[in-house]
């Protein structure tokens, strides 16, 4: 059971017109407010992990990190913040389905990554596998140091499962588009860390993120918020 989960927002310096990507508003709800609806259903009242001001007075349980060098950074420095069961964290500009977040807040299994063939959203642990997974977190962060990109989620996931990690974004996203058009799987189907979302969910990360989504997913959105009255 989930008993702590962080939105992760601190590299919150991404603007669409203005406005910041997890503030965005999408089927009259913002990104982020979505988030911490979802979450807050399922039981959970989330830490907002940011360091910008944008996101005060807007209802959130917010948590300062000490440390913004990095994604994963950021992620540890909630530490102290872990509850005693489950731990999920989730990047702050992911719009998920209904199905998504379920899984999410369902699972059962050690360690889980959440995404799709060309993102990853989400990971989640449990307590007693905290040492190792803080373990491959270390891990990925001293490889992004060297290879000078940012810490993400994909590769924690590399680390974890002891797989090859790449040098760069750009080399990495190579490799996959080679595989997927090889037909060959971009992740490993057979391993049970990473959970495939085969569905519409989606991360925000430009105006053509957004573009898309409006004009192709938003009528598949469900887990709406409820309104008041009739309609």
């Amino acid at each position: 059971m989930i008993d702590a989960a962080f939105i992760l927002c601190a590299g919150s310096g991404r603007y669409l017109n203005g406005t910041i990507v997890q503030l965005l508003e999408i089927d009259g709800e913002c990104v982020v407010d979505r988030m911490v609806r979802q979450c807050r259903e399922r039981g959970v009242e989330p830490f907002v992990v940011t360091g910008n001001p944008a996101f005060e007075d807007r209802g959130y349980k917010l948590l300062w990190p000490s440390d913004e060098s990095c994604t994963l950074n950021t992620f540890l420095s909630t530490r102290d913040h872990w509850g005693d069961d489950r731990v999920v964290t989730m990047y702050g500009d992911v719009i998920f389905s209904k199905a998504g977040m379920d899984q999410m807040f369902c699972e059962d299994l050690p360690v889980r990554v959440y995404g799709n063939q060309w993102e990853y959203f989400s990971m989640g642990f449990a307590k007693s596998h905290e040492d190792e997974f803080v373990d491959a977190i270390h891990k990925a962060i001293a490889f992004t140091s060297d290879n000078l990109n940012q810490g993400k989620f994909r590769k924690v996931y590399q680390a974890y499962c002891g797989l090859q990690m790449i040098g760069n974004d750009a080399e990495e996203r190579a490799l996959n588009y080679y595989l997927r058009e090889s037909g060959m799987p971009v992740h490993y189907p057979y391993d049970t860390v990473f959970y495939y979302i085969n569905d519409w969910t989606q991360d925000i990360d430009d105006q053509k993120d957004y573009d898309n989504f409006i004009r192709q997913r938003l009528w598949q959105m469900d887990d709406r918020p409820e309104t008041d009255g009739d309609g």
